[in-house]
């Protein structure tokens, strides 16, 4: 009979962002928490679907050096949580641990911001955070105005920012002499 739940063998613990919170587990037996504290030794960018349409996914797999298992934290690329992962992050020295945390919105309870600390630090935004542009568009015979948010800057911001944090978390993983090695064998 095949064991249900975390199965010992994958070595990861699967996290993603919703409702104010890092949540793990099937909803009948959700775990929620406010943060998690490690070294990010991964970032990736993958295709996946929420309410029936296609969506950009971030993937940051974190290792607290207590477990053997990896956390691997996901949330959507395009969203408040992602606007403030991306305009951090920039901040961070990627080979110390992070603290990355969630709180929710008063507006609405769907909506999960990002913060961020590296041991006592509080991190900040970035100054040069591509936010995404809010315009309204017009109701149309009566119908009420609704604001849009155009998400193209932010995603050219956010590839960019992930190609810098690959390279950090290459530099924080390697000696200067394997990474001048590497340099010497793509020329």
């Amino acid at each position: 009979q095949q064991k249900m739940g975390l199965n010992e063998r994958s070595n990861n613990i699967f996290i993603n962002v919703s409702k104010g919170k890092l949540v793990t587990g099937p909803k009948d037996n959700r775990k929620e928490y406010n943060s998690y504290t490690g070294n990010l030794l991964a970032i990736e960018a993958f295709p996946d679907e929420y309410e029936g349409k296609p969506v950009n996914k971030i993937k940051c797999t974190f290792n607290d050096g207590k477990e053997p298992a990896n956390a691997i934290i996901s949330f959507q690329e395009d969203s408040w949580y992602g606007v403030g992962f991306f305009s951090r992050i920039l901040n961070c020295d990627i080979s110390k641990p992070i603290t990355l945390g969630v709180s929710n919105s008063e507006q609405n309870e769907k909506v999960s911001f990002c913060w961020m600390k590296q041991g006592d630090k509080k991190i900040e935004k970035h100054p040069d955070v591509v936010t995404p542009t809010k315009t309204t568009k017009k109701g149309i015979r009566g119908a009420a105005d609704t604001t849009v948010y155009d998400w193209v800057p932010f995603m050219e911001f956010s590839e960019k920012t992930m190609a810098w944090v690959k390279e950090e978390i290459y530099k924080a993983n390697h000696t200067d002499q394997e990474i001048r090695q590497d340099a010497a064998a793509q020329e």
